[in-house]
């Protein structure tokens, strides 16, 4: 009996004991297959489809595992250079984006581990890596990485595991989902106002082009500290940007005028933007935390605008551009974010700029002029008309020939044009017929390389050459006829009032040199007769005719004459 009493008494100690390590040391008590969690275990992280060139990681520990004296896990705890306040409350179980975020802006406090190891096949490994947790920070040339918070723990085996983490995915944790990457970026796009050639647009002096820019941004925590959202847009000499834009925010649109100074761009109620004008295009500044969605995400984003094509207009394979440059934060956690409608500077700390680019060709149609005979001399101070329709009723252009006898219009896109004399020069009859001509990028069977006077316009149809409107004035600008209506007060008809004569000829070759020249010469002559080579109706017969009747005159003035004399002897 005694015997039974003592054996109850030590099974009762060793389960006393049992629950003592229970509460004292859990995992010791929880090992698995005798297995209990060692301060020299290691784990490893492994993080999958990182985009972007030249991309690195830099991996710092902000959790740290405590163990007991025989092993056993005891508690996680923040690593012990830590010291700042805000960041000791972090949860180190489920920490906030806005908490990662914290710890990447004060990463001097953390245990650093390894810096800007290279990505390999869009994946980056790190082995040996104590019990905890981790703030992995990539960069790239060209994608935007949010810091990212790794836990290596033990499993239900009491082996600490290996941490797989998509760099694409978004963060699971806090009060809103930020994604952990994304590409910035900017699309410019043409959406109206051209004609294609092949891939090209062009477009003739006067016509109006359509821009629409697409900016893509990442998304910031909500207290980064670089938010940099910044587009600005230059047009050359041959565009002149029309200063109104049409901004989408989401769902909601707003049209504002663009002006010298600061103006405020103002969506229900809320400003999420300034533009300013500057030069030949514009500065627009975004207001980050306006254009985001609840849930953390940027809204989808437009800027739309216009610009007319001046007769600046460059000819040829150089093209007209108009560029934009998408100004963002490559990294929100260094530099300020940028709150003005100047444009930062280059290289400025945390920002990264890229850019897109249009450009619009514009061509010519040029012809020579001579005089009939075999001499075929050149002619200068032809006045010709140039037309979109095979009637010549809808007139673009007026051009006179320069004393080598060419004529250039530099106001034509892709397309058929066709060309009538208004005006012989003087001492030449005016020649009826009409001629044809296509303006194209490789077509032309022979090229001239000229410069053409500005054309010069009148509100004033009597001041006009042939009296046939060419397009419209507002503004004291000349617009092509397709790009209104009808005249208003502020919209006048323009009529030519000079020819755009040209005034050189540096070269003239019988075959297109190259693709892209942007000339395209009339492949014949226009021909011009003398007035005093006229075969005039029924030839020399009309001559002696009139010489006869002229003998006839003066014989009947003659006997008229003598008669009266007779009758005046008569009565005397």
């Amino acid at each position: 009996m005694v015997k039974k009493k003592m054996v109850r008494k030590l099974v009762n100690v060793i389960l006393m004991l049992a629950v003592m390590v229970g509460i004292c040391f859990p995992n010791l008590a929880l090992a698995v297959g005798g297995i209990i969690p060692q301060s020299t275990d290691t784990g490893e992280i492994h993080i999958t489809n990182i985009n972007g060139e030249n991309a690195k990681v830099s991996l710092y520990q902000i959790v740290k595992a405590e163990y007991g004296n025989n092993g056993g896990l005891l508690r996680y705890s923040l690593v012990d250079t830590i010291h700042d306040e805000d960041l000791k409350q972090i949860n180190i179980e489920e920490p906030t984006t806005n908490q990662i975020n914290k710890a990447a802006q004060h990463l001097t406090e953390l245990k650093e581990i390894s810096t800007s190891e290279t990505v390999s096949n869009q994946e980056f490994s790190k082995a040996g890596l104590a019990a905890g947790a981790y703030i992995a920070i990539i960069t790239s040339e060209d994608y935007v990485y949010n810091p990212m918070y790794l836990a290596v723990g033990y499993d239900e085996n009491n082996k600490l595991t290996v941490k797989e983490l998509d760099a694409q995915s978004n963060y699971l944790y806090g009060d809103r989902g930020v994604a952990k990457a994304k590409k910035p970026g900017v699309v410019k796009q043409i959406t109206d106002g051209t004609v294609l050639d092949g891939e090209k647009n062009t477009v003739g002096v006067g016509d109006i082009v359509d821009y629409k820019v697409t900016p893509t941004i990442p998304s910031y925590p909500k207290n980064a500290i670089n938010k940099t959202f910044f587009i600005s847009d230059t047009m050359d000499s041959g565009l002149e940007f029309l200063p109104s834009l049409k901004v989408t925010v989401g769902e909601e649109k707003v049209t504002v005028a663009v002006a010298d100074s600061d103006t405020e761009i103002q969506i229900n109620n809320q400003t999420v933007a300034k533009v300013k004008k500057v030069g030949n295009g514009f500065n627009l500044n975004f207001i980050y935390d306006k254009v985001i969605n609840e849930n953390g995400s940027v809204k989808e984003i437009t800027v739309e605008y216009s610009a007319r094509i001046t007769e600046n207009a460059v000819v040829g394979s150089t093209g007209n551009k108009n560029t934009v440059e998408f100004i963002y934060a490559n990294d929100p956690n260094k530099g300020a974010t940028h709150d003005s409608t100047d444009k930062p500077q280059d290289g400025a700390e945390g920002n990264k700029k890229t850019t897109d680019e249009k450009i619009v060709y514009t061509y010519q149609i040029a012809f020579h002029k001579i005089g009939e005979g075999q001499d075929n001399e050149a002619l200068a101070g032809a006045i010709f008309g140039v037309y979109t329709d095979e009637q010549c009723e809808h007139k673009i252009d007026q051009i006179v020939t320069n004393a080598e006898g060419y004529g250039v219009s530099n106001k034509v896109s892709k397309g058929k044009y066709w060309l009538k004399e208004i005006q012989a020069p003087k001492g030449y009859t005016l020649n009826t017929n009409i001629y044809s001509v296509e303006a194209t990028w490789t077509s032309a069977t022979t090229t001239a390389t000229t410069t053409v006077d500005t054309s010069v316009y009148t509100t004033t149809e009597s001041e006009s050459t042939d009296k046939k409107q060419v397009g419209w004035i507002k503004a004291g600008k000349f617009y092509a006829m397709d790009e209104f209506e009808q005249a208003t007060e502020s919209i006048l008809p323009a009529y030519l009032k000079d020819g755009g004569s040209t005034t050189t000829t540096t070269q003239v070759t019988k075959e297109n040199p190259s693709e892209g020249h942007g000339t395209t010469l009339i492949s014949e002559s226009i021909p011009n007769t003398k007035t005093s080579k006229l075969p005039s109706t029924g030839g020399m017969g009309t001559y002696a005719f009139t010489i006869f009747g002229v003998a006839a005159i003066a014989l009947a003035g003659n006997l008229y004459m003598k008669k009266k004399k007779r009758n005046k002897n008569l009565k005397a």
